[in-house]
């Protein structure tokens, strides 16, 4: 029980549910919580964590992967093509292109970055790059 209020449910309103009748975000923090239980982790490999989910359920998956890491003491890698989302987690980047390592470092030298095909990649999201450069963004 105390799991499931670690990643902000109410075992009371879910304890009797089945998965399907979660939503997506619920289902991916009771996921989380699962995983704490089972193998008490240093680190966790998260795929896509945020992928589908609303703008709400975002927001929470993203404030429980912060807890993790500052009450747990456990270190994510987080597979995701939310840009904006990597951008308020992570320390530590790495783009990979058709299977090469293009970029391995912290978020100031991927502002500065001047390989063709990780400029292309990060086009779109070149605002978020810069907003979190000017910004104390915290979740």
């Amino acid at each position: 029980m105390y799991l499931l209020g670690f990643v902000g449910l109410d075992a009371d309103e879910i304890i009797d549910k089945l998965p399907d009748q979660l939503s997506g975000g619920m289902q991916r923090r009771v996921a989380i919580g699962r995983t704490l239980l089972s193998t008490s982790p240093t680190v966790m490999l998260l795929d896509e964590p945020t992928t589908g989910l609303d703008p709400l359920a975002i927001k929470n998956v993203l404030a429980i992967i912060s807890k993790l890491k500052d009450e747990k003491q456990v270190s994510t890698i987080s597979v995701t093509h939310q840009i904006a989302d990597a951008l308020c987690l992570s320390q530590r980047f790495l783009v990979i292109v058709d299977g090469q390592l293009l970029f391995d470092g912290q978020v100031d030298k991927l502002r500065e970055i001047d390989t063709p095909e990780v400029l292309n990649f990060l086009k779109p999201f070149k605002d978020s790059i810069d907003q979190i450069k000017n910004s104390n963004f915290i979740v």
